[in-house]
């Protein structure tokens, strides 16, 4: 009985098209996005999450830090082990669009993506940080934003995420999605501007307080007259 020989050139094309094989699927297992969208304005409860009752969340309040989405004190409310978290927010600016800074901690090999569906599909999205700007002009999933290249531990991340054509005083819902990685993925929104501090700088009170022994003095030198 005689076994068939293989010649040594095709096992040498048949293991490179195994390893070529389990690149592929490696990359497209290991691989991670995190989606941020807007979509359309869903009823309160069953997975989406309002300010109180039916009241959808205020986007000025949002963005200057009265009202806090993902707020990482708060164990109720997270984006990992592939939860969705959904928000119903209010468009209460004079703007149709709006920028949110939003910062957290990412896997290794996750990367961050902008999209939007519903009503506001086609609808452009960007996200700007230190690792650059990427544009989905569409809405559609092709903008990837990280991982920093040769990345081999968890990454820090702090971005802008803009979203544009939401018509003023409508609802819409905040999407956060396929946060995973057993939750190490994290996400919060921080304010995007700082209340206004109304109280004195030490250099104003000195001056202040100049003034007020300046004029006792001149006061007290007239009635001495």
């Amino acid at each position: 009985m005689h076994l068939l020989r293989i010649p040594s050139r095709v096992w040498q094309i048949v293991s490179v098209s195994f390893a070529l094989c389990f690149l592929l699927v490696g990359a497209s297992t290991f691989a991670s996005a995190d989606i941020i969208k807007i979509q359309s304005a869903t009823s309160c409860g069953g997975g989406t999450i309002c300010n109180s009752g039916t009241t959808a969340f205020s986007l000025s309040e949002i963005e200057n830090g009265s009202e806090s989405l993902l707020d990482p004190g708060d164990s109720t409310v997270t984006v990992g082990n592939s939860d969705t978290t959904t928000y119903e927010i209010n468009n209460d600016t004079s703007s149709t669009s709006f920028t949110l800074t939003i910062a957290g901690t990412l896997a290794n090999n996750a990367f961050l993506n902008c999209q939007t569906s519903g009503s506001f599909s086609n609808d452009p999205c960007a996200i700007s940080g230190v690792l650059g700007t990427v544009n989905n002009p569409n809405g559609g999933g092709s903008a990837k934003y990280g991982p920093p290249s040769g990345q081999s531990t968890n990454w820090p991340y702090s971005i802008s995420i803009t979203f544009s054509d939401v018509p003023v005083g409508s609802n819409f819902d905040l999407n956060f999605s396929s946060f995973a990685h057993g939750g190490i993925d994290t996400a919060s929104v921080v304010p995007t501007s700082v209340p206004t501090n109304s109280t004195p700088e030490p250099s104003t009170l000195f001056l202040l307080g100049t003034g007020l022994l300046g004029l006792g003095g001149a006061v007290k030198r007239r009635l001495a007259i």
